[in-house]
């Protein structure tokens, strides 16, 4: 839809657009246009304080912008003949508050976003609709009464807790706390593993531009923590206003290598390593016949990666192994480089002769 010559067309007038097929968010050259990925948090929020709602011609979105006293314009979906019949009815019931268009056009747009609430024809088709429902659900709960056996709903149980989190995610050792800031508007453009762990980024989105990485994992969004993909993405569809801070657990970066030692990379497939561990990552003690002592592991090795994770020291190894309960698995150490072995004086065929001679002890 061209909105260029709709009358409203400042720069502060925004039009929010949310898909039901696909996450996948709707790309505009035009900064009032901003497409979100699907959120009942930020849904219910704006459509609290929107001036106009457009959409396809059902019932249940169209009555509840009726019942705000907002203007709906109702685009039936294309060769959907109930839909054809629910916009004509609808427009019918509600003249001042429902239009209808087989196509949005600015016009159509114009239209919606002039109207106004408090005018007596809102006020009047709100009441009109706020007041059948009521006397729809006298009647069925009178007609209810006289029924002559009586349904045995009794109370509901009640639903059971949700379980207790910490307000604050435990520390990672594994990981360093990173603020991140994102100054654009609309979608950030990441995409979520379940943990909230960043998996990808949309290239150019706002979460690149603002320095998130993968691997990253969200913790915080604003003032709330977050644990896992849905409590980030409902945090973030929450917060519409920019900048948007992230706290992220962000992994180690690698460490500089040893430059005396070489990295050896070792696949585990068994469910233990066979390994203790001492503080600093080296094998204190290797498991008589267990995989790492098959494996060649050595009493020097130190352990600098886990997976994809660098770790230092047994307690961050130990945490990024609870992290990779599957198998195999993949450990980088550092080992000691063998000495070289001494010259060998006659190896090039010269033999040099040294003349010694003893002397009597004084």
């Amino acid at each position: 839809v061209d909105i260029s010559p709709m009358n409203r067309g400042d720069a502060a007038t925004a039009t929010w657009i949310y898909q039901r097929t696909t996450p996948q968010v709707l790309e505009s050259d035009d900064d009032r246009v901003i497409a979100y990925e699907k959120s009942r948090v930020a849904f219910k929020r704006l459509f609290d304080v929107c001036d106009a709602v457009v959409c396809s011609a059902g019932n249940e979105t169209v009555w509840e912008a009726v019942c705000r006293g907002v203007r709906v314009l109702a685009v039936p979906t294309k060769g959907h003949a109930e839909q054809v019949l629910n916009a004509a009815a609808h427009h019918a019931a509600f003249p001042a508050l429902v239009g209808h268009q087989d196509v949005i056009t600015s016009e159509g747009l114009d239209w919606a976003l002039a109207g106004d609430p408090r005018t007596p024809d809102a006020v009047a088709a709100r009441t009109k609709l706020r007041t059948e429902i009521r006397g729809r659900a006298a009647g069925l709960k009178a007609t209810i009464s006289q029924l002559s056996v009586q349904p045995q709903w009794g109370p509901l149980p009640p639903f059971p807790p949700d379980p207790e989190l910490p307000e604050e995610p435990p520390e990672d050792c594994t990981a360093s706390r990173t603020e991140v800031t994102v100054e654009e508007p609309g979608p950030v453009g990441v995409q979520l593993a379940v943990d909230g762990r960043v998996q990808g980024m949309k290239p150019g989105s706002a979460a690149e531009t603002g320095g998130v990485r993968k691997g990253d994992r969200v913790i915080k969004v604003g003032e709330r923590w977050t644990h896992g993909k849905d409590s980030v993405s409902d945090a973030i569809a929450d917060h519409v206003e920019r900048p948007l801070i992230l706290l992220v657990d962000r992994p180690h970066p690698e460490p500089e290598p040893d430059p005396e030692r070489d990295r050896v990379s070792l696949t585990f497939d068994g469910d233990t390593l066979g390994i203790a561990f001492c503080p600093n990552g080296t094998p204190g003690m290797l498991a008589p016949g267990g995989e790492a002592e098959r494996l060649g592991v050595q009493y020097s090795d130190r352990v600098v990666r886990v997976g994809q994770l660098w770790v230092e020291g047994e307690d961050q190894i130990k945490s990024a192994m609870r992290k990779h309960p599957a198998r195999p698995i993949t450990l980088v150490v550092e080992r000691k480089r063998a000495a070289p072995p001494p010259p060998d004086p006659e190896a090039d065929g010269e033999v040099d002769e040294i003349e010694l001679s003893l002397a009597d002890e004084p």
